[in-house]
């Protein structure tokens, strides 16, 4: 499920409105026409069916932190989500409380270049980097799994002329190949029939696909 929102904030800080506002815009799509969901409609409408990647974007640490565990244990669903930001400090907060909740650590690779760091690995059992697909390597996936973390590959709508990539059929396999855990697309549809054929190249080459029904997930 896709929407697409267009509102202005003057400063272009996700801080700088409230929720009166952000209640207040018209989510579009396609013949959709409704109010922007809070996390609690989406827990709700969520709850049973699918896991759910809880992304952060604001950088009020703590307060923001108390919110959302606040709401995770009113709906008992830390077994359904995981928690990601680009700003590492949630993993901390996270970590002061006792829930089985795990955090992606997300890196903006696409225009820092920021890959993880040996520190990211050593302070935490587990989790996942989540990084823009086109600078994405095999030794990075080997790095990450070697230290019991999984690699996401995230994708932009937004022209890249540092990295040049597609979000086609070719790239998603090369994804899967280098041993990449999950995929985030803008074209879901082509991910998941590039998904299908690397599950059928598996079944050929090892004569079974027999845990592989599910394969790697692919989200939107």
């Amino acid at each position: 499920m896709a929407f697409k929102i267009i509102f202005i904030i003057k400063s272009g800080h996700i801080n700088d409105v409230d929720y009166n506002y952000v209640n207040s815009l018209e989510v579009i799509d396609g013949d959709f026409r409704g109010k922007m969901p809070s996390l609690e409609d989406v827990f709700n409408f969520c709850k049973d069916k699918v896991f759910m990647n809880v992304e952060i974007k604001d950088k009020n640490f703590k307060e923001t932190t108390d919110l959302v565990v606040d709401l995770i244990k009113k709906h008992k669903n830390e077994n359904q989500l995981c928690i990601s930001s680009f700003h590492h400090e949630y993993n901390k907060e996270l970590l002061q409380f006792p829930l089985n909740i795990q955090f992606q650590f997300l890196y903006n690779s696409e225009l820092k270049l920021e890959y993880p760091s040996e520190e990211t690995y050593k302070n935490n059992k587990r989790g996942t980097v989540n990084m823009f697909y086109g600078c994405i390597t095999e030794d990075i996936v080997k790095e990450a799994h070697s230290k019991n973390f999984g690699v996401m590959a995230w994708c932009n709508k937004k022209k890249n002329d540092k990295v040049k990539v597609e979000e086609d059929e070719e790239t998603f396999l090369n994804l899967m190949k280098m041993g990449v855990d999950i995929i985030c697309s803008n074209k879901p549809e082509v991910a998941i029939n590039a998904r299908k054929k690397f599950i059928e190249s598996l079944s050929l080459s090892e004569g079974t696909s027999e845990g592989l029904s599910e394969g790697i997930p692919v989200s939107n």
